[in-house]
């Protein structure tokens, strides 16, 4: 983080934590120091879940400055997106053991991008968990921010962050890897168990 914080300047608070893996998930889940059952107990209580929208892109090329105020604009927004919570864009580097294997080799074919892009919205669970009418403004955001961006990132996406207004999923999550994954469907699951809307299909 050093030349990082070098170009921002000191922060007001430094915390630093190491943390074993279960120890870091819990964490994560906002059961630190929690024991299991006590973490189950509360893990679906709007204390701890909030609904959130969600799409995604895949960056293959550096973002222009262009880009970047693109970005930073759109977040912004966000400011002015009644009762968000927490919402805007990461970008989750690629790379390293990413880009070991082949695009072919498994179901994801973005290994060799830069990055993967999240746009995330949350908002309270009290507004509606779950509905339509809740999501609506956060769903807009959200794919707002992916049109925005569109110009940069393409069309490409991540399968875990399913969004139904990608129209063509199949190339958008698994590119050239969908004929094969369609006949591993076929031999495994002809009668089509395991489905949802943009689900591969037989």
């Amino acid at each position: 983080l050093a030349p990082l914080l070098s170009s921002t300047g000191a922060p007001t608070t430094n915390q630093q934590y190491t943390l074993g893996y279960l120890a870091a998930m819990y964490s994560e889940a906002g059961c630190y120091g929690q024991t299991e059952a006590a973490c189950v107990a509360t893990a679906l209580s709007q204390a701890k879940r909030q609904p959130f929208g969600a799409t995604s892109a895949i960056l293959t090329t550096p973002l222009p400055d262009a880009g970047v105020s693109a970005a930073v604009a759109m977040v912004n927004a966000g400011l002015h997106v009644p009762g968000l919570v927490e919402g805007g864009v990461s970008f989750d580097s690629l790379g390293g053991a990413v880009s070991d294997l082949a695009p072919s080799a498994t179901a994801f074919p973005h290994r060799n991008a830069l990055a993967s892009v999240q746009y995330t919205a949350t908002w309270p669970s009290a507004a509606g968990l779950g509905t339509v009418a809740a999501a609506a403004p956060f769903d807009a955001f959200v794919r707002g921010e992916r049109a925005t961006l569109a110009k940069w990132t393409g069309t490409s996406a991540y399968v875990n962050y399913a969004d139904p207004s990608i129209a063509d999923y199949p190339t958008a999550y698994w590119g050239a890897n969908y004929p094969r994954l369609r006949s591993v469907k076929k031999q495994y699951d002809p009668h089509d168990l395991f489905t949802f809307a943009q689900s591969v299909k037989a």
